[in-house]
Formats: C-alpha cells, structure tokens, sequence
C-alpha cells in the first residue's frame, strides 16, 4: 500500500541493504528496526520521504488516517525515535531529514484531532470532514514542528527538514490531474532530489 525502503549505505566495505515495510503499518516498522538493528549498530542518516496524498480517507489496518500515518507517525516520528540509538552511535555527523512540502504554507497547523482526522471526535456537532490535501498540509507542517522541537531535546542528532519544490511526480498527477497545470512550471525529479541530497551530507 505505502511501501517505503530502508536504503543502507555503510562503508567499508560498501554494499546496499534493503528492509521492505509499509510505513505506515507501525507493527511492520517495529520488525522492521528490529532487523535492521540486528545487522547494524550504526545508522548515520534517515531521509523520511515516504508520503501519500489521498482523495478519498483511508485508514491503516491500526485504525490510523493514513497519510497522518505515513508522514507524520510512522515515518518521522516512529522510525527516527527506534533508530535513535543507532543515529546517536554514528556520532556528530548523524542527521535525520524530513522532507516536507511547501504545500503546508496553505494551512496553519490545527487542533490535533483535525490535524489528525479523528473521526471520534465531533466539532460542532459534526464529525470532521476530510480533506486529503489538507491532511498532507497538516502532516508536512507538523514534520517541521517535529524537527524544530528535536533540534532542542535530541540535538546530539541534526534533524533538518527540506522540500523539492513542486515535481512532476505521479503523486503530484494523482492528487491534482488536470488542475496540476496551475502548479507549473514543475521540477523534474532530479531538481528535486538535488537540495535533499545535499542535506543528507
């Protein structure tokens, strides 16, 4: 559904390892970690990317919004909190990077049960209604929030966040079809990845 890769790079000697989980299943990160943290003792960089942008809402097999789920819990706050000792073992140079959006300049960050979509929570008599763009906009702007909050209670790490600027992606073409147009000019992936790929140095 939301799968995302764990991509190692430790050298010497240098070889690529590949942990398959859906981010947003928290029992799938658990085990995860939990094998990577079996065949490494040392992480020295997280890029949280993995995102979704939805039309309609969908909840995780926790019961969990999944965008909030994907962005926001599992993949920058879950999985950076697990790795934690690992990123602290790898020293000064241990750097986690959230890649937000600027599409969260649309919203203020909300009440947490709307940030969240809490669908047992009524506001007004009304349940919340969901917005799948909103919801992007609350989570990208709550992993800036998240960042700057452990810059100050975890700064033996760098926690950095950083967008691509608005890419042709296929979830970019998903979320707006036609409307996309008044997004242009869009980078190409690569722009994208450029600025994120310096953070990560």
């Amino acid at each position: 559904m939301n799968g995302s890769f764990f991509n190692l790079y430790p050298c010497p000697p240098m070889h690529r390892l590949n942990i398959k989980a859906d981010i947003g299943e928290l029992s799938q990160l658990r085990k995860a970690v939990e094998s990577l943290q079996s065949m490494e003792t040392k992480v020295d960089c997280i890029v949280s990317n993995a995102g979704v942008l939805l039309n309609e809402r969908k909840e995780t097999s926790e019961g969990n919004e999944i965008t909030y789920a994907v962005h926001l819990l599992g993949g920058s706050y879950l999985l950076p909190t697990l790795l934690y000792p690992q990123l602290q073992a790898a020293g000064s140079g241990a750097r986690v990077v959230f890649v937000t959006s600027g599409g969260m300049y649309r919203k203020k960050f909300p009440s947490w049960p709307v940030a969240i979509n809490d669908q047992s929570t009524e506001i007004k008599g009304e349940k919340i209604k969901y917005d799948g763009v909103d919801s992007y906009c609350y989570a990208k702007r709550a992993q800036v929030l998240l960042a700057e909050r452990w810059a100050k209670e975890r700064s033996d790490v760098t926690w950095v966040t950083g967008h691509p600027g608005w890419a042709g992606t296929d979830a970019v073409d998903d979320a707006f079809g036609d409307t996309k147009k008044y997004l242009e000019p869009l980078r190409s992936t690569w722009e994208g990845a450029e600025g994120l790929s310096w953070l990560m140095s």
